[in-house]
């Protein structure tokens, strides 16, 4: 599963939808090391939760957590001390304090170092300082986090000072600035800081999921690409039973050109891979449908892919005789019974352009001849005649729609999309009446998914959150939901 968001869009979403968090972490950091010039800090900081960015640069994207920091520094001077024992002791100790509201620490990455995934482990049990790794966010045991993960070699820290320039201006001497540059130089050496895990929201059952399949698009783990002016979050759905796939993807075209998964004068999108949608919604439909009908071992199911979407053929089952009752009260006919059945032949349903298209034709032969009676009571037999009757289902309809949480899909064929042709096959002579006026009551078929439910895996980046308003829906062999990104959160 892929969703895309516009850079810019996507800014000023997360600023609103991280303002609801207010956590404040503690966390202690040690240099057990004496320096060169025999002073030893130990820093005691307060780390706010973080806020997620994305900045363009020239050849890429790089994502970052902006953190409000404040604490306090403890510096000890130590002097040398002539002793194998004690080579140094200390000789003094002072208390730097950062005020809030004054610093943040900056956390930058290019945007494809960053992952993410879906746990309830100990890194989300508290936030810690723990094995080089430092983790945000607070956790009860039996909820589930979406965590990102910034581990690069190549990750960027710094501390700056909080807007506006008037408050930049007033601490522009202050002492504390050279204490900004010792927090700097402490996380930007890999050997206090190897990566940093940011616990999300928690990942809950939203409303509006219906049975089984309304639950299967739970974002496993996933990967940020940066495309153009755009990132890209490739997903991998929990029980999709998909590999880890590339550890660099990308979005291309049937030519293989790398493009924007984002179409012009929109600012996001969803894409629903066409093997996801094939293994967890059409096969189950189709073979629960054939099922429920069924009186017999199940045929196969076919399918393929042609033009802008792709095509299923399967049977479905039912039986019926064809009425053809005798009305005459002059003739007394002799008619062949005709018994239609709906897995004689294969049903084709074509998905085309988010249009769904259902074709069937079966025919079937019939006999008549018309006996009369004369009036001493002899009796005359008729001239046998032969006629086709042609079962046919034609119903064209809208595929699948949204609702900006679920993807519906209800391609239920109704009654009045089947007819019942009929015709002579001798020339010259017309159909007897007791044909002309055959007919079949067909049913309804119920060919409707659970609601799928992708508000989990819509909104990875903020976890509960209405992140998308579609505004289309295509199936151009995978599916895709093309919209704007909406102002504010909007939290189911």
């Amino acid at each position: 599963m892929l969703v895309s968001y516009k850079t810019e869009h996507l800014n000023k979403f997360l600023a609103t939808a991280w303002e609801k968090h207010s956590e404040v972490n503690d966390i202690e950091l040690i240099d057990d090391r004496i320096q060169d010039d025999l002073i030893r800090r130990s820093f005691r900081l307060e780390l706010s939760s973080p806020l997620l960015g994305f900045a363009l640069i020239p050849g890429g994207c790089v994502a970052s957590l902006t953190i409000p920091i404040s604490g306090s520094i403890m510096t000890e001077t130590y002097i040398n001390y002539d002793s194998d024992t004690f080579p140094h002791i200390l000789y003094d100790m002072s208390q730097q304090d950062i005020p809030k509201d004054l610093y943040n620490l900056k956390v930058s990455v290019p945007v494809e170092s960053v992952t993410g995934d879906v746990g309830a482990d100990r890194v989300n049990i508290c936030t810690k300082w723990d094995n080089n790794i430092i983790a945000f966010g607070r956790a009860s045991a039996e909820d589930t986090h979406i965590i990102l993960h910034f581990a690069s070699p190549v990750a960027q820290y710094s501390v700056d000072i909080v807007e506006p320039a008037t408050e930049r201006a007033s601490v522009a001497s202050n002492p504390l600035n050279n204490a900004s540059d010792l927090i700097k130089q402490w996380f930007n050496n890999r050997a206090n800081v190897s990566s940093i895990h940011c616990k999300l929201a928690p990942v809950r059952p939203m409303g509006g999921i219906s049975g089984e399949l309304g639950m299967f698009l739970k974002p496993k783990n996933f990967r940020l690409v940066p495309n153009g002016d755009a990132v890209c979050i490739y997903i991998k759905i929990e029980g999709s039973g998909a590999t880890e796939g590339d550890i660099k993807p990308s979005f291309t075209d049937v030519d293989g050109a790398v493009i924007c998964p984002i179409p012009e004068g929109s600012s996001a999108s969803i894409i629903f891979s066409h093997r996801l949608l094939h293994e967890k919604v059409f096969l189950p439909l189709l073979q629960q449908c054939q099922g429920i009908y069924s009186e017999g071992p199940l045929k196969s199911i076919a399918w393929g892919n042609g033009g802008r979407g792709f095509w299923y053929g399967f049977y479905l089952k039912g039986e019926s005789n064809v009425n053809m009752e005798d009305q005459s009260e002059v003739y007394t006919s002799n008619m062949s019974a005709v018994k239609a059945r709906m897995d004689d032949a294969m049903t084709t349903m074509n998905i085309e352009d988010n249009r769904v298209t259902f074709s069937y034709s079966q025919t079937y032969q019939v006999e008549w001849r018309n006996d009369f009676t004369t009036l001493d009571d002899e009796p005359h037999p008729g001239l046998t005649r032969a006629g086709e009757l042609e079962v046919v289902l034609r119903q064209t309809g809208k595929a699948f729609s949204t609702d900006n949480s679920n993807l519906i899909l209800d391609l239920s064929i109704s009654r009045n999309s089947f007819s019942l042709r009929k015709w002579s096959t001798v020339p010259g002579v017309r159909l007897f009446n007791n044909v002309q006026n055959g007919r079949i009551e067909f049913q309804d078929v119920v060919l409707r998914s659970p609601n799928v439910s992708f508000i989990a895996a819509e909104s990875v980046l903020a976890p509960g959150a209405t992140m998308i308003k579609t505004t289309h829906v295509d199936t151009p062999y995978d599916l895709i939901l093309v919209g704007d990104m909406v102002d504010r959160v909007a939290r189911e």
